[in-house]
């Protein structure tokens, strides 16, 4: 009897990580799934995990067609040398991060954030600074870090982030709100203002410096 490599391919993922040793799979419910990029969808290894899904010759070929169409977006180089082969765990951490924000009765919320730290770094090891989507993940690492109250991890993420995409105004925000909740707003309204010389004319940076003032 042939099983499907698809199907072999789940319960790898759900059993073992070969690099971390841990799985963080969180299975996303349709709504979560929906939720996702595109290009989380688009991801051979994170679509067949969408409910429902068929494990056939002809959705198999649709996922590796479209999975090849966004590597060449996403990243460098080919197959497991290529940032988007692992994105599945990207997508998971951003299912873990939503539960964080809509799951309140959850006695487990802080585990969704912990989950998203731990699916991050497994990306993070396979990333290059050329990675288009690096600021985004390594931001989003700083917002978590900063809700766990790890304000140093938080404000080396961001300052990575800037670093590798100097206009990417969301890192400057959050990295101002780290110092703003700390009570020091003077040192807010510096991120910010160095963030508008990068890139004078976001309106999401000059809306956080009105909030500052």
């Amino acid at each position: 009897m042939k099983i499907r490599f698809s199907l072999i391919v789940i319960t790898l993922l759900m059993l073992y990580d070969i690099h971390q040793g841990t799985v963080f799979a969180l299975t996303p419910t349709e709504q979560e799934y929906r939720q996702l990029p595109p290009y989380c969808q688009m991801q051979k290894f994170m679509a067949i995990w969408r409910p429902g899904y068929q494990a056939t010759p002809q959705n198999d070929a649709v996922n590796n067609r479209n999975h090849a169409l966004w590597e060449a977006k996403m990243g460098s180089g080919t197959g497991s040398n290529n940032i988007f082969y692992h994105m599945h765990h990207w997508c998971w951490a951003l299912v873990g991060f939503n539960r964080y924000y809509s799951d309140f009765k959850s006695p487990n919320r802080k585990g969704y954030l912990e989950q998203a730290i731990g699916d991050i770094d497994y990306v993070l090891q396979h990333s290059h600074d050329s990675d288009s989507i690096l600021p985004e993940i390594l931001t989003r690492r700083g917002k978590i870090y900063s809700i766990l109250k790890k304000s140093g991890q938080a404000a080396a993420d961001f300052t990575r982030a800037i670093k590798l995409k100097p206009k990417y105004g969301l890192a400057y925000v959050y990295y101002s709100d780290l110092y703003r909740e700390s009570g020091q707003k003077d040192e807010a309204i510096t991120i910010i203002k160095a963030g508008l010389a990068a890139d004078p004319k976001s309106d999401l940076l000059q809306k956080q410096l009105q909030r500052l003032k």
